[in-house]
């Protein structure tokens, strides 16, 4: 067929619905969608790893002169990557039943490497001060609060820092987080949590220092 209409979709679907309907509901269950009693743990998971990592492969991509998500997937590093951070991100969920988390993994390193999702990572890196505080404090709170350690997440901090003293920023608090880099760099990173209100880990030297230790002269992204 010769459509010069034609949309160039991805063979991924998922929609999870909670089963509080007040009355009858229409049998969507016949075309995939699945009923669950709480849909939090599913936005959790979305959130944590579908858009963590979507955030943190484009600031890494960025810095490696990548367009779009496909060109980081196809990099020595893109792909183990985005694993390594969702299996460190996914300590943080709860044990939901029917969520195969590995699968759901698999499933994004998939959808990111498909070339024909012209997904731009400049896009992606957009408005990170208000994206950020769900995707990766969140759960780096969790995280460091049961006494695991988090190395992607600081990679992914690192990164963002590292776009806001480095490159032009599309972002409401864009001045601020420039801003952020006068005086010693060295304070840089809790001056930029702070900005986004992550007071708890402005003061976690631990996770400072290995977010200041990416920062240096050389850091790129894992090959």
């Amino acid at each position: 067929m010769d459509d010069a209409g034609a949309v160039t979709g991805e063979p991924f679907t998922q929609w999870v619905l909670q089963d509080i309907f007040a009355a009858d509901r229409p049998h969507w269950e016949a075309a995939g969608v699945r009923f669950v009693p709480d849909v939090s743990p599913y936005q959790l998971a979305k959130l944590r790893l579908l858009n963590g990592s979507h955030s943190l492969i484009a600031y890494l991509g960025l810095a490696d002169g990548c367009e779009t998500v496909a060109d980081v997937l196809s990099t020595p590093w893109g792909e183990q990557t985005v694993r390594a951070y969702c299996a460190e991100a996914a300590q943080s969920l709860p044990p939901t039943e029917g969520l195969d988390l590995p699968a759901y993994i698999d499933s994004l390193v998939d959808r990111f490497a498909n070339p024909a999702m012209h997904h731009r990572i400049q896009q992606i890196a957009m408005d990170g001060s208000q994206k950020i505080p769900e995707r990766w404090l969140a759960p780096l709170r969790e995280l460091r609060a049961a006494g695991r350690d988090t190395p992607l997440l600081a990679t992914a901090l690192a990164a963002w820092a590292r776009l806001t003293r480095d490159h032009p920023l599309d972002d409401p608090r864009a001045e601020e987080l420039r801003r952020a880099w006068d005086g010693p760099h060295t304070d840089a990173p809790r001056r930029l949590l702070r900005l986004l209100g992550a007071e708890d880990l402005a003061d976690d030297t631990a996770l400072v220092a290995s977010v200041q230790a990416e920062l240096n002269p050389g850091a790129r992204p894992p090959r």
